[in-house]
């Protein structure tokens, strides 16, 4: 079984530390900024190792109103490109976090980490609660795991409050 968490009491996503945006221009400058995403740990709580993990974002709403019901792989944090983990050991420490959601000085929509951001969609800057379902999985015999995410932003500049229900 692939298991995510989200620890309400040790993490808060939009006070840790985030990464620093840069965005070169064609001209060759650049400008820096500063990001905050909004992490999952995934981890497999299986007795076998879990093969080729993957985590979705299954559907969005804003306002209780879907927005967007197509399923989209989320990226894998500091591992350039990785949208599946081929291997995953048992145990909680031998988990990895998936960056589900950023946003950033320069860019304030708020961003999904997703296959589908790569093509220009997942950029969302209307105001309101964005409702997010995500899952895990893995080859069988791993089972797939659902969660819901809550994420609050005013006026599309910045996000206020987060959390995750336990299920959908």
């Amino acid at each position: 079984m692939v298991n995510v968490s989200y620890p309400l009491s040790r993490y808060d996503p939009f006070t840790s530390p985030g990464s620093t945006a840069t965005i070169t221009t064609l001209d060759g400058t650049d400008s820096y900024g500063t990001s905050k995403y909004i992490r999952v740990w995934v981890y497999n709580a299986s007795g076998i190792t879990a093969r080729r993990c993957r985590v979705y974002v299954e559907n969005v709403w804003l306002d209780k109103r879907p927005i967007e019901a197509e399923r989209s792989l989320l990226h894998w944090t500091d591992l350039d490109g990785m949208y599946e983990l081929s291997d995953m050991s048992r145990g909680y420490r031998n988990g990895h976090y998936v960056d589900v959601c950023a946003s950033d000085s320069i860019d304030h929509r708020l961003q999904l980490i997703s296959q589908k951001a790569l093509k220009g969609y997942h950029r969302f800057s209307e105001s309101g609660v964005y409702r997010c379902e995500l899952s895990a999985e893995a080859e069988k015999p791993c089972h797939t795991a659902h969660f819901v995410m809550n994420t609050l932003r005013q006026q599309g500049l910045e996000w206020f409050t987060g959390y995750f229900d336990n299920g959908i």
